[in-house]
């Protein structure tokens, strides 16, 4: 890949299952530029669980479509992949 990428996530309470998401987006053979996690009014917020990512956080839940393009607004990236938080990729899926 000769353009950089980057992921979104979107998220409400996924607890393990996010966690098991996220690291297999940091194994990927040709990493992602950004990894940004939308928090879409957790009772925990992902902020408390999850480092090392970029979140953006609604204190309510604004539903699937408007969460992911909330998420779009935050990136530049000519390339972004829409991953589910129940998703564990493949080290080589970019």
């Amino acid at each position: 890949m000769s353009e950089p990428a980057d992921a979104i996530v979107l998220d409400i309470d996924g607890g393990q299952m996010l966690e098991e998401c996220i690291a297999s987006i940091r194994r990927q053979s040709e990493p992602f530029r950004r990894v940004i996690v939308f928090d879409n009014g957790s009772r925990v917020p992902v902020a408390e669980r999850i480092g090392d990512v970029e979140i953006v956080r609604s204190e309510v839940n604004i539903g699937f479509a408007r969460g992911v393009n909330e998420a779009f607004h935050r990136t530049d990236a000519p390339l972004v992949a829409l991953i589910n938080n129940d998703v564990v990729l493949d080290s080589d899926w970019l």
